[in-house]
């Protein structure tokens, strides 16, 4: 007989684990791919014996995805096949999570019950509007999630609510197209239409907006997708007229549909679905000829409008026009022109500035000429490539030259009046010249003009000339003494520059130092400038290249490459000795939070907020291990110090283990730290600290998985933790975003007394980390700092300053000479780590690795 399994038990073999993995992810694969497997088919009686675990993991995942799919399992299901395990089906129960994706049956408003149409199974409503209601629900034949469409009036519903869902199904039949709902089925029940369409998981973008500004290309990517789309339906003769962020679904993936399309107005028809004078559409995102309503022509430029007024409220958090009332609305949307996004968004660029406000023009001919225009010129944005929608002309070209360049612009203008001014008085002074000559010609073709009347007059007007020339010459004079007086006067202000740029850089401020120097304008830098400049360029080394905030960095072991870890899904190494990037490592889905080397250099490991972490070829850049298993975003990876071991920290609350050869789960070490932030290897590899949400840093006996040490101080989350060389310390810093001052604890591994604690005023401090040589701490700070203490008193020894932003990384290289951080302004820095001598700037810099 077997004894029924205790829902109690943990495995701890390695092999056990590894054979419940393989069993588990063998389960969920076949749901993914369609089937519904039995759990009894999974589970022999003698893997029961051995691995009673298994069954209660594989009741989890099945009790998941059987609520996913909108069964409603009890637990008499499963008891007809598992009799003598029933205080393990309820445990499985208490553990698999309630499906959360929409809202309860309950159908408050719906005429009449919920129709059951056959070859269906309502599972809840979705959402409604003013005319249908929309319900999720499974098709029973070919075993599929879909969308049923219905009018919310049913049997009462007009003629012209009719026709809107009529029109809708006929509109969107014609359309197939990626971005576009699809409808598998137009049908009838008891009278009352239906259309099965295409169940689409990921809500609307409406539920996306909460009024903070997306990133730029982000926004224009997405609008690009709606814009083809709508082109689509232009193709067919087919106008949307009703864009608007709830009309917008996503997919899990985050890609746009379109949707509702019970306003479309087909061009080739006479007559529309509404009466001559009413205005359909919604307000905010409605084009000023639909606000108007009346006979003027709606056709494909109002759903370039809308396309715009949706990409202005993803840039600036709200829509271009929302008053208080409907009625003002449609006032603002008719007569007002748009905020400039740039006035809502400082920072925004001209060009994405440009795109929304040529679609949001009141005279649909200034609009782009088709949606594809619109969405070309967005795709060209995101590729930072020159938009068409603001051609540059010569005039504009010339004053944008002159707003760069004013002073010289002012003096070309003087310049060139003085020129033309000359020129005119020349041109008189001819005229004036011809006429005497004239007269004096008609005089002695009169014979009544002797000669020494005619020497008379020339001599006058050359005496004339002479006063005209002199004047002028004055003037240019005048006119150079000013030039030269502005010259003076802007030199004057750039030695102002290069002075103040050589106190920054004494103070240690570089970075100030460079935004200085950077000022200075172009034709004035001489060698004093280059030389400083230089002189700068031997203090921190600072590489560039991502292009969101940089949260990791690490050293190898001969300090001769850098890895960083980034939100914008990347990882990068780097050469130290010419700070030239050697690869861009793509295979995350989520924000990176951790990087670290393996002991040898050969391999890399990151974590990633898409509950991964990635093992790489550090040479090649190629993808080895992808370790699957957490729940929740993996906050931490680090390798063990002989190399063998890999061990990861997620927010789930647990550290796993994996063998970095393999890549198989060795070990799932359940911690009380809450979500785990950060981890560290003791030097000799027995032990693990981890910190996290709890307050608590906690050390675990690596081998058994035993808690030997808890260190409570801390009164907020425990940010980092690190092993004193000797493995004797730990060190641990604390803070979360409303919390104050940063403070840095020091602890006997041993006794788990606190032996020293620094406290750090200007802010939260993210990340501490012991010397190679144990007698100093280094810390990174959110106001933007980098520091470094004595490991014993806790004195500040000096404060680098290079960074514009949040610091949220810090290391040393391996031999304790360099000092690498990385900051939320998307850079990576590489700090002299040694104390400055008397005269030496205090952040000079170290050529790492040679």
């Amino acid at each position: 007989m077997i004894e029924p399994a205790s829902p109690d038990f943990t495995p701890t073999s390695p092999s056990k684990v590894g054979r419940l993995e393989r069993v588990c992810d063998r389960f969920e694969e076949a749901w993914k791919a369609g089937q519904r497997p039995a759990v009894e088919n999974y589970l022999s009686d003698q893997e029961r014996r051995d691995h009673p675990f298994m069954l209660r993991e594989l009741l989890v995942i099945d009790l998941a995805y059987r609520r996913r799919a909108g069964d409603r399992p009890a637990p008499e299901d499963y008891l007809r096949h598992f009799p003598a395990d029933a205080a393990l089906i309820v445990s499985a129960f208490e553990e698999a999570p309630e499906l959360k994706e929409c809202k309860t049956p309950s159908f408050t408003g719906f005429p009449g019950p919920v129709p059951a149409i056959p070859g269906y199974t309502v599972l809840c409503e979705l959402g409604r509007g003013g005319m249908g209601v929309v319900f999720k629900a499974r098709q029973q034949g070919l075993n599929r999630l879909v969308a049923l469409k219905m009018i919310l009036a049913g049997d009462l519903a007009g003629p012209e609510a009719a026709a809107r869902f009529l029109a809708e199904a006929e509109a969107v039949a014609q359309l197939q197209h990626p971005q576009v709902v699809q409808i598998y089925r137009i049908g009838d029940h008891g009278g009352r239409p239906f259309l099965e369409m295409e169940y689409v998981p990921g809500g609307s973008l409406a539920d996306r907006l909460d009024g903070t500004p997306w990133p730029a290309r982000d926004a224009a990517r997405l609008v690009e997708s709606l814009a083809r789309a709508v082109q689509h339906a232009h193709s067919f003769g087919i106008v949307h007229r009703d864009l608007k962020p709830a009309n917008i679904l996503l997919t899990v993936e985050g890609l746009p549909k379109l949707t509702d399309f019970g306003l479309a107005k087909s061009l080739g028809a006479d007559v529309g679905l509404t009466q001559t004078g009413s205005i359909i559409g919604s307000p905010s995102y409605m084009a000023p000829e639909q606000a108007e309503g009346g006979k003027r022509a709606v056709g494909p430029a109002v759903d370039v409008y809308a396309l715009g007024a949706v990409l202005y409220e993803q840039l600036t958090g709200r829509p271009p026009f929302k008053a208080a009332t409907v009625l003002q609305t449609l006032e603002q949307v008719r007569s007002a022109e748009p905020a400039a996004p740039s006035k809502l968004q400082p920072g925004l660029a001209l060009d994405i500035e440009t795109i929304v406000l040529k679609c949001l023009q009141k005279d649909p001919q200034r609009r782009y000429a088709e949606a594809e225009a619109l969405a070309e010129d967005l795709r060209r944005f995101s590729a930072g490539e020159p938009i068409l929608a603001r051609p540059v002309g010569a005039i504009e070209r010339g004053f944008k030259w002159a707003r760069r360049r004013p002073l010289i612009a002012a003096l070309s203008a003087a310049s060139v009046l003085s020129t033309v001014l000359l020129t005119v008085v020349l041109a008189i002074t001819n005229v004036i010249i011809s006429q005497e000559r004239q007269q004096i010609l008609e005089s002695l073709g009169r014979e009544r003009f002797d000669k020494e009347e005619l020497v008379l007059t020339n001599e006058r007007i050359a005496r004339q000339q002479r006063l005209t020339e002199a004047a002028l010459q004055g003037k240019i004079k005048a006119l150079e003494e000013r030039t030269d007086d502005l010259f003076r006067e802007r030199q004057s202000a750039y030695y102002q520059r290069i002075a103040l740029a050589e106190d920054e850089h004494r103070s240690g401020r570089i970075g100030r130092a460079e935004q200085v120097l950077d000022a200075c304008p172009p034709d004035l830098r001489g060698w004093e400038w280059h030389y400083l400049k230089r002189f700068l360029n031997v203090g921190p080394i600072t590489l560039r290249g991502h292009s969101g905030e940089v949260w990791d960095a690490a050293f190898s072991h001969d300090g001769r490459t850098v890895a960083s870890a980034s939100f914008d899904l990347t990882a990068k190494i780097w050469d130290t000795t010419t700070g030239r990037e050697r690869h861009t490592l793509h295979g995350h889905t989520a924000r990176l939070y951790s990087v670290a080397f393996s002991p040898d250099a050969a391999r890399l490991v990151t974590a990633s907020a898409d509950r991964t972490a990635i093992v790489w070829d550090a040479a090649s850049g190629r993808i080895i291990h992808v370790l699957k298993g957490h729940t929740d975003n993996v906050r931490c990876a680090r390798f063990s110090p002989n190399g063998r071991w890999i061990a990861t920290g997620s927010w789930d609350d647990t550290l796993r283990i994996w063998d970095a050869q393999t890549g198989a789960t060795v070990r799932v070490i359940p911690t009380g730290a809450g979500q785990i932030t950060r981890l560290t290897f003791s030097p000799d590899g027995s032990r693990i600290a981890v910190g996290g949400t709890s307050s608590v840093a906690e050390v675990w006996e690596f081998t058994t998985g035993r808690l030997i040490q808890s260190f409570r101080g801390h009164s907020e989350h425990v940010l980092s933790v690190s092993f004193s060389p000797d493995g004797r310390r730990v060190a641990s810093t604390s803070g979360s975003p409303g919390g104050g001052s940063g403070v840095v604890k020091v602890w006997d591994v041993v006794s788990g007394r606190e032996v020293l604690a620094i406290d750090h005023p200007p802010g939260i401090l993210e990340r501490v980390v012991f010397s190679p040589d144990g007698l100093r701490l280094a810390t990174s700070g959110w106001d933007g700092t980098v520091k470094l203490w004595e490991a014993e008193t806790g004195l500040e020894i000096i404060s680098l300053n290079s960074h514009a932003g949040r610091v949220w990384g810090v290391a040393f290289s391996h031999d304790g000479g360099a000092l690498i951080s990385a900051a939320a302004d998307g850079t990576v820095v590489i700090w002299d780590a040694n104390p400055p001598e008397r005269g030496k700037p205090r952040n000079a810099s170290v050529a790492v690795g040679e």
